[in-house]
């Protein structure tokens, strides 16, 4: 008897950020029952790409450019009413759930699900079912079901919307559900739907009665469609989340600081130093200390990017718990008054490796082996304390001159950071999801393809990093980071013979390189202490 093979489900991407989209493609691409037939980087985009292309699912973001994502929802729900739409995003609060399903959405998740769980919600969703992520649906089991009282807006659930709530929290889809209940799976999505307005609206008198009647999974919408007004939620389960958002509406963060002026009460503004991708960074000097200062402050525009904030308090967090020479000093880290994250750290009088590289082209082996060896014991405390860099590249291999002129590696930048729990299972948890973050030259393939990280993958990262500081130019090159990504996966580095044929490199060092660039982690060097002691031991036989 033959088996029918299962429906292709076309999937088209909607995100503004190349390494998510790629992220998101790496993650597909593992199941032969998707296609990814396309992607778009706005609102706009999304909403010609759907018309031309009639994917069966969309994996929308929310916060896109020229038309957010909820406009984009609605204006191709209205269109292609069989598309099925998940809101895939950063935002976490009740609000926003409430929204992307007023206009349609099918389902729901934030986007450090784990590739499990997501490819198991696009399944669901292509079939015709609602969704949500575990860990809302989670949130929500939490949530005490209060009793109604007089003159109150309570939200309550009836029996069986509980024993349907407990059963998706056990991971149950529709159909178990329906089996379980004595049920058609439409009933199931109109039960599912009714709990999620019950659940995330605060406002609706209706949905607070506790009856149990189904409510329509797309409301009715005004012609000009209005982006609903996200209000706080009184509970927000993430601190960082609320803190940039407590500023009083109407109010406008400041793109920068101003030079001259005094911040957070104590730090004289002295001048501009640069930018990143995430923040600003200026030069101060503490007014009661005669300590000069980096102060560091999240840009302006991404104050709405709850992801991004908590990121930025992940390097304060993370790096403020290394006391270590070769890693930046950070001393403080808060909101301003105007809504702003910062933190303060060591000011670093000199340039980046990157801005050597560019310069001269390559390191001569005596100034390679002494920036290498200090890298090493730097990245060795951040990993005696179970934290990993995750974007460890030439231009956060800070190079400083000491006391005696000595050169000296600072490394900064430990926004991406992860620390690891000692408990496995919750480190699977937090690493084993599609989300692919850092920069794609200095990626390891386990971090391109969104899998567990451990030290190792700090390993691979310097071996990027050795490996064009010997021949000038990155290991992997491409047009798009999912090029680099496919590169970082699959193909091997050009020997330094064909690299750069000119110049006499030691074979012991090719070996302590290509070591570190091993595809399997098995591989590699183990941890960065292995490493310096090849390093050592080539110092040793010059």
């Amino acid at each position: 008897m033959m088996i029918a093979a299962e429906p292709t489900v076309s999937v088209l991407i909607v995100d503004d950020h190349h390494i998510t989209r790629a992220g998101l493609r790496l993650a597909l691409q593992q199941e032969h029952q998707f296609e990814v037939v396309g992607d778009a980087l706005d609102g706009r985009a999304a909403v010609e790409r759907a018309m031309q292309l009639r994917p069966s699912v969309i994996l929308m973001d929310i916060g896109l450019p020229l038309m957010d994502g909820l406009e984009a929802t609605w204006r191709i729900k209205k269109q292609l009413p069989l598309t099925r739409v998940i809101v895939i995003t950063s935002h976490d609060g009740d609000d926003d759930i409430l929204a992307a399903l007023g206009v349609g959405a099918d389902g729901y998740c934030l986007k450090d699900i784990s590739a499990p769980d997501l490819i198991d919600g696009i399944k669901q969703v292509a079939t015709g079912s609602s969704w949500l992520d575990p860990r809302i649906v989670h949130r929500t089991q939490r949530l005490p079901i209060k009793e109604e009282k007089r003159g109150d807006v309570v939200r309550i659930l009836c029996a069986r919307e509980r024993d349907i709530l407990r059963l998706l929290e056990q991971g149950t889809d529709n159909q178990g559900i329906a089996q379980r209940l004595g049920v058609d799976v439409e009933v199931v999505d109109m039960y599912k739907v009714n709990i999620m307005e019950k659940l995330f609206n605060k406002s609706s008198r209706g949905l607070a009665s506790g009856g149990s009647e189904a409510i329509p999974a797309t409301r009715p919408l005004q012609q000009d469609f209005q982006p609903p007004v996200v209000e706080l939620p009184a509970q927000v389960e993430a601190e960082v989340a609320a803190e940039p958002v407590r500023q009083s509406k109407g109010s406008v963060a400041p793109e920068g600081l101003v030079v001259g002026s005094v911040f957070a009460d104590r730090y004289a503004v002295e001048s501009f130093v640069g930018e990143g991708g995430m923040g600003l960074v200026y030069r101060a000097k503490h007014l009661h200390m005669n300590r000069r200062v980096a102060i560091k402050v999240l840009h302006s525009s991404l104050l709405s990017e709850r992801h991004l904030v908590r990121r930025f308090k992940q390097e304060s967090m993370t790096a403020s718990t290394l006391n270590h020479p070769n890693v930046v000093t950070i001393f403080d880290f808060g909101i301003s008054q105007q809504g702003q994250p910062f933190l303060i750290m060591d000011y670093l009088d000199g340039c980046g490796l990157n801005t050597v590289l560019e310069k001269d082209g390559f390191l001569d082996l005596n100034r390679f082996l002494s920036i290498y060896l200090q890298v090493c014991d730097g990245l060795a405390a951040a990993h005696a304390k179970d934290i990993i860099h995750c974007d460890l590249k030439p231009s956060n291999i800070m190079l400083v001159k000491d006391g005696l002129d000595r050169e000296v590696v600072k490394i900064v930048d430990f926004g991406l950071s992860v620390v690891i729990p000692r408990d496995t299972n919750v480190q699977s948890q937090l690493t084993d999801s599609f989300e692919v973050y850092g920069s794609p030259c200095y990626m390891s393939p386990e971090q391109c393809a969104g899998s567990k990280l451990d030290a190792r993958s700090d390993v691979y990262a310097v071996g990027c990093a050795m490996y064009e500081s010997i021949v000038g130019s990155p290991v992997f090159t491409g047009k798009t980071p999912f090029e680099v990504f496919a590169k970082q996966l699959r193909s091997l580095p050009e020997r330094f013979a064909t690299a750069c044929p000119n110049r006499s490199i030691p074979f012991f060092l090719e070996q302590i390189v290509f070591k570190a660039l091993a595809k399997n982690p098995q591989d590699r060097y183990q941890s960065v202490l292995q490493m310096k002691d090849d390093l050592l031991r080539l110092v040793r036989t010059r």
